[in-house]
């Protein structure tokens, strides 16, 4: 008798895209200034006073219950920001308007130096080294 290994959808679909969460950058930053997102490095390099969108997918969809928080305050600071529904949605395949939710923030570059991001989420946590460089 041959016996067939039969996996859930929701834990082969996890399988086969990849087991953590995602960040990818919203905004730019202005002319003559950095705000860059590495999501494969796990970087963040921001001009002092420059601020960054991003948000955290997991296999297509919003993160569940992400927060954010950096370890020095005076360095960085991190915020969960809304994103309207009139927005493009990351999640929707489509690109059409939607009202899907997603897991937004913003990181604000307060002083030179290094710190870490660390996003917490039901699926997965991230740590990102940012660096704050001056102009």
């Amino acid at each position: 008798m041959i016996r067939r290994l039969a996996l859930p959808l929701p834990l082969l679909s996890g399988l086969l895209l990849g087991c953590e969460p995602s960040l990818s950058a919203l905004t730019v930053s202005p002319v003559g200034t950095q705000a860059e997102l590495d999501s494969h490095e796990e970087t963040i390099t921001l001009t002092k006073g420059i601020a960054l969108g991003f948000h955290c997918t997991y296999n297509g969809r919003a993160c569940e219950n992400a927060t954010a928080e950096v370890e020095h305050a005076a360095v960085a600071t991190v915020y969960p920001a809304y994103v309207d529904m009139l927005s493009r949605s990351e999640t929707d395949y489509r690109r059409n308007v939607s009202t899907t939710p997603r897991s937004v923030f913003v990181i604000v570059g307060s002083d030179v130096g290094a710190t870490t991001l660390t996003l917490r989420t039901d699926d997965g946590d991230l740590d990102f080294a940012v660096d704050i460089v001056d102009r």
